[in-house]
């Protein structure tokens, strides 16, 4: 007996992959970009580019304003803690008068202000005969550099026993104090971020922009007075910023 073929399949014939047959697209259908749609399209990118950039710029001016803006609250508050344990604010560089040649007034300010012993006078110092030295024991600071770089005869916060020392800095890390001078090892509070180069009469042992002491006054005061200036100029960009304890962090022109 003869069976009946079965019916041709209607399914469209399939390739290896298992998608049906289709032709390939005709090379001759492609469109070319033209060229003003690819300046365009370049265009389009330096924009989102520049704006990029442009975020970049803010977050990290954010960025290092927030983190100065934070040291100086922690040094406001060791330096209010001293003033209530000592009964008054740590001395700062007195002024010369008239200043030494061949410093101007100017330069004169800028060491007075820049050129303080306010690290040696929170973190404390131990008498040692007619010098000074760290709590640690690793640094000695004669009394003669005292006078020739902090124009005083010697440190408020000391005592001839280092456990009767206040530190009122214990958490200061390496980057927060520097020596700054070229042959001596006299430290500075530094703030950890660049800063603008330094106009004075001293040899820098670090380039001016990598020292970028912490300023203090409590000599006469100019924006708080009976209190103390504190601030610090820092680069961010090109751009020099003032960070302080009696305004906002703003540009400087």
């Amino acid at each position: 007996m003869n069976l009946p073929l079965p019916a041709p399949s209607a399914r469209p014939l399939l390739a290896s992959c298992g998608s049906p047959l289709t032709s390939a697209p005709s090379v001759r259908g492609r469109r070319a970009f033209t060229l003003i749609e690819m300046l365009v399209v370049m265009a389009i990118i330096g924009v989102l580019a520049g704006l990029t950039l442009a975020g970049f710029g803010a977050i990290k001016k954010k960025t290092r304003l927030a983190r100065v803006q934070g040291e100086l609250a922690r040094i406001e508050t060791a330096i209010e803690s001293y003033k209530q344990e000592l009964g008054f604010y740590p001395p700062d560089n007195p002024p010369p008068v008239p200043p030494p040649a061949p410093l101007t007034a100017e330069a004169a300010k800028e060491i007075w202000a820049c050129a303080t012993p306010l690290y040696y006078e929170l973190s404390g110092t131990v008498l040692k005969g007619p010098n000074y030295q760290t709590v640690e024991g690793n640094e000695v600071i004669g009394t003669n550099l005292i006078l020739t770089h902090f124009g005083r005869a010697g440190f408020a916060n000391a005592s001839t026993d280092k456990n009767q020392v206040k530190n009122f800095l214990p958490t200061l890390k390496d980057a927060g104090y520097k020596e700054a001078f070229q042959g001596v090892d006299v430290e500075l509070l530094v703030v950890p971020v660049e800063g603008p180069a330094l106009t004075n009469g001293f040899a820098w042992k670090l380039a001016p922009d990598n020292v970028n002491p912490w300023r203090y006054v409590s000599t006469k005061p100019v924006n708080r007075p009976g209190e103390f200036d504190l601030w610090a100029d820092i680069l961010i960009s090109g751009k020099l910023y003032r960070v302080s304890n009696w305004a906002e962090p703003a540009e400087l022109k």
